[in-house]
């Protein structure tokens, strides 16, 4: 069986790991790509199941690995919520993820020799690839936002800068919430990345410029603007799946993109060797995206230290949004039991478990 993964982004790198994982020797592998889109000049983080699956799939481990990965042992909220000025989201004891660079991950991927890699743009994969199979990881270029139905969520703009030299203290992801929205601060080997998280409707681009370089200090090296959005079906065509940005996009808030790649190729894969229907697994899908959607809004749903215009806005959106039922459940679930207890019996919602909403409820002070 041959299988091709156009992209050389995050989520193609994922996809082609995870298929050389568990399926290695099952199928051919083929990537095609163009330097037209070059990955985001800013780090990126891999949760526990995408750290694990790039580890085992190519023998790194923490010294010796091509990305430059440094270590993410969890997430800190500064300003976030009226309880506490910060807290600190742990992930569960003895274990890590990484904060890494993307366009390290693709050109390793690109040139480790373990795929057939081909430089051409594609216009028609089913008419251009000869493959059994093709995962459309390309992005958001080329979007046709008809076939999307769009995510709730108060941010759509990014202005990301770097620091010049690197902060060995730092090993986890810095969420801290600011008058226009929140930032993230990630460590990488030689740099700290920067990113300022706002809606522009709410503030401009040349506003957000400036509360940006007065915060951090930095000047601005990229800036955009996005949607966020999911496929109404990750099946299109009669073989093409799409996985990456060109099925789904949701703001970097709880690093959700890399396990949410995974969860796709994953599902996806039942499907092609184990026969498991396209429906079934498309249900599957929209109920982790949904379980998305909903944790990331809910963190806005507990506030910041600023009354501004943003969060005015953030808390407006949720007040008027419709919670998924199971969400509400896990909510309280979690807020009926202690920790220990929710280690052991577990609730899942995408990539969260009950002590994460414990965590969140304990240290952000509400529910709902």
């Amino acid at each position: 069986m041959k299988i091709a993964i156009l992209g050389a982004g995050s989520g193609a790198c994922l996809t082609a790991a995870y298929l050389r994982r568990y399926h290695k020797t099952h199928c051919e592998i083929e990537i095609y790509h163009t330097k037209t889109v070059p990955p985001e000049p800013v780090g990126q983080a891999a949760l526990l199941l995408a750290t694990n699956l790039f580890f085992e799939t190519y023998g790194w481990d923490w010294y010796n690995n091509p990305v430059k990965a440094v270590f993410k042992t969890g997430a800190s909220y500064e300003g976030w919520g009226h309880k506490k000025e910060e807290f600190f989201h742990p992930f569960p004891m003895e274990s890590a993820g990484i904060h890494f660079i993307p366009q390290f991950l693709s050109e390793f991927t690109l040139n480790c020799g373990y795929y057939k890699v081909h430089e051409k743009y594609i216009s028609d994969p089913e008419e251009e690839i000869d493959a059994d199979w093709i995962y459309d990881c390309r992005g958001r270029s080329e979007i046709d936002y008809d076939d999307y139905i769009p995510l709730t969520n108060p941010i759509n703009s990014a202005i990301v800068g770097r620091t010049n030299e690197p902060d060995p203290k730092l090993t986890w992801t810095r969420s801290i919430a600011t008058p226009d929205g929140w930032a993230f601060g990630i460590p990488n080997h030689d740099s700290v990345s920067y990113g300022y998280l706002y809606n522009n409707t709410v503030t401009d681009k040349e506003t957000a410029t400036k509360n940006f370089k007065e915060q951090f200090g930095l000047d601005a090296i990229h800036s955009f603007s996005f949607r966020n959005y999911k496929a109404k079906s990750i099946w299109k065509g009669d073989k093409t799946i799409l996985n990456g940005n060109k099925y789904a996009f949701v703001e970097p808030l709880e690093a959700s993109s890399m396990a949410m790649y995974q969860m796709i190729a994953d599902r996806s894969s039942r499907h092609i060797f184990d026969g498991d229907s396209k429906e079934t697994i498309q249900t599957s899908i929209d109920n982790d995206v949904a379980g998305i959607e909903n944790f990331l809004l809910w963190h806005y749903n507990f506030g910041s230290k600023y009354d501004t215009p943003f969060w005015r806005f953030a808390k407006k959106m949720c007040d008027e949004f419709d919670w998924h039922e199971d969400f509400g459940q896990a909510i309280e679930y979690a807020d009926q039991h202690e920790n220990t207890y929710l280690y052991d019996n577990p609730i899942q919602v995408a990539q969260w478990a009950s002590y994460n909403f414990k965590n969140w409820i304990d240290n952000m002070g509400a529910k709902y």
